[in-house]
């Protein structure tokens, strides 16, 4: 046998073994990884955010500002009864009219579940912090903390007789004439802060020569 018929049969038998060889190789099959699709269900949430109030002394309304989500309308409530409903998309600006020192609720129109709750602490000024009082040459001494920029106010009767700016934060002295006590009449102090309703009343009364009374 020639050199050039042995190097083709040698060609060919190892292109034999070579087709076995594959054929008795395991297959494996090459998938691609899919991962699950998950459909997940996100409520939106319902509530009332960012809320500001407001109250104006001349013209006795407060007003509530805030963002709301989940709702497309609120109710105003005063001491449990709706004053007023109003439709919403992402915030509102509403002002009311309301007399005294109850609690406000912001309620979804639609199942009256409240959303928010406003005390009287959050929008009226705090009841005078009297730090003491005393009797000093026919005249009632009152020394009350304020922050500057307060009003504090004397009422004879439900009328204000004397009106005073607080100039810096602390102790301001304000003076009664024991004359204003006459005839049984209602003397009474207020502190009103910019922007918030004026404070419920701190009822004064006339003491007797030369006493002092320290509450703080």
């Amino acid at each position: 046998m020639n050199k050039s018929k042995f190097m083709k049969m040698s060609v060919s038998l190892a292109g034999v073994v070579l087709m076995l060889a594959e054929s008795t190789m395991p297959v494996i099959a090459r998938t691609n990884k899919i991962s699950p699709v998950v459909h997940s269900t996100v409520c939106p949430v319902t509530g009332v955010t960012n809320l500001h109030t407001h109250y104006s002394g001349k013209t006795h309304k407060i007003t509530f500002k805030g963002d709301v989500s989940g709702v497309t309308k609120i109710a105003f409530k005063y001491n449990n009864r709706v004053i007023k409903s109003v439709k919403v998309h992402k915030n509102f600006n509403t002002t009311l009219a309301f007399h005294g020192y109850k609690t406000f609720k912001i309620c979804d129109a639609s199942n009256n579940n409240v959303l928010s709750k406003i005390s009287a602490t959050k929008y009226a000024t705090k009841k005078p912090n009297v730090y003491s009082l005393r009797e000093e040459n026919n005249r009632l001494q009152v020394q009350v903390y304020g922050k500057k920029g307060d009003i504090i106010k004397i009422w004879k009767n439900r009328k204000p007789i004397l009106s005073k700016k607080v100039i810096s934060s602390g102790i301001t002295t304000v003076s009664v004439a024991n004359s204003k006590f006459s005839n049984k009449a209602k003397i009474s102090l207020t502190v009103h802060t910019l922007g918030k309703k004026t404070s419920k009343p701190y009822t004064l009364y006339k003491l007797d020569k030369n006493q002092q009374n320290i509450y703080n």
